[in-house]
């Protein structure tokens, strides 16, 4: 295989069947606040392609407990003040409507649901949820997702669901007033604007974890705090989760010990809908001591997790300098080399 070189229109294919899975995640049940994720039905089980073992809960809990210790000692070099350029960048195309013509302003006019696995404290989830999507987070480390809640506007109570792998949290922030007029729901399933004479509305049933793209000027942001390598079918089932039109991928399987991508792969591609994109922002360094994260992920790699799943296109490849501050800690490693990628992923 010849990677495509930056804006080649090759794509990789290897037939197979796809796989969906519904969802979303927490409703917002105070303040008037009515929304939600439409959901699908599901599948009766995801079927697993990698020989991986699934995520057990001391593996879990030692994930997560490596992970919260960085946040707790404010190691976080991975994060960003502001929107990822890539994002940026290439969300016209992550987020397009696949029925309206190209170049149609109908392309990014409705509302997308979107995922951000492993998604810390990412400023990128705001920025997609004040144009009106339906962004999920997920991630383990309480903290992370304080500083992501906090940021974006006020949380509301915590959500418990119950999942054959535990106990999940289920969090929800509501924009800020400033940022778009409320939504409410004229029926279950159903959601429209609200008029700035209406009443506030009755809290949501507190059995409704649902959560669905609005189109107002913002949206309530959700984020699961879990494992995110734990939401095999059964877990991902019980919380109605998915199927997603689009995910960002930056810092997620980078960060994903290279013995646990295949699941890490089985989870998101089980995640995306049929024609549902991902936006996957990888490095290529020649580390000689391969200690991560960033782990190095290069187009085989990608091949090997997604091949057959999704059409695969490399959308740039960037050179970075070795000796750049925010690189020289790979300098320590004996890099000679460092590279960003951006590859754009569509489920078969």
């Amino acid at each position: 295989r010849t990677p495509p070189d930056a804006g080649s229109d090759a794509v990789r294919r290897r037939p197979m069947p796809s796989t969906g899975l519904r969802r979303a995640a927490a409703g917002a049940a105070a303040l008037g606040v009515a929304s939600a994720l439409v959901f699908r039905s599901l599948p009766s089980r995801l079927p697993v392609v990698h020989a991986e073992t699934a995520s057990s809960a001391p593996q879990a809990a030692d994930r997560i407990a490596g992970w919260t210790e960085k946040w707790n000692g404010k190691v976080q070099g991975w994060h960003l003040p502001q929107p990822h350029t890539m994002l940026l960048k290439y969300s016209d195309v992550l987020l397009q409507q696949p029925t309206a013509p190209a170049g149609s302003p109908a392309r990014a006019a409705q509302p997308r649901k979107v995922l951000f696995p492993l998604c810390g404290a990412d400023t990128s989830l705001g920025h997609l949820a004040r144009q009106g999507h339906a962004v999920m987070g997920v991630d383990g480390v309480a903290r992370a997702l304080d500083q992501l809640m906090g940021e974006y506007g006020q949380e509301l109570p915590a959500r418990h669901a119950a999942t054959p792998s535990g106990t999940l949290v289920v969090r929800t922030a509501r924009p800020p007033a400033s940022a778009g007029h409320q939504t409410r729901g004229k029926a279950k399933g159903e959601i429209g604007p609200q008029a700035p004479d209406e009443p506030a509305l009755p809290a949501q049933d507190e059995t409704d974890l649902s959560v669905q793209a609005v189109p107002g000027p913002a949206a309530p942001l959700v984020a699961v705090q879990a494992d995110f390598l734990g939401l095999d079918p059964p877990a991902a089932s019980a919380l109605e989760l998915g199927p997603f039109d689009a995910v960002f991928d930056r810092g997620a399987l980078v960060a994903v010990a290279p013995g646990d991508r295949g699941r890490y792969a089985d989870v998101l591609a089980g995640l995306v809908r049929p024609g549902g994109k991902v936006l996957f922002v990888g490095v290529e360094h020649d580390c000689k001591r391969p200690e991560g994260p960033p782990f190095a992920v290069d187009g085989d790699e990608l091949d090997r997790l997604y091949g057959g799943r999704f059409h695969i296109h490399l959308l740039e490849r960037s050179d970075e300098r070795i000796d750049h501050p925010d690189e020289a800690r790979f300098k320590d490693r004996d890099a000679t080399t460092f590279k960003q990628t951006a590859w754009m992923l569509t489920r078969l």
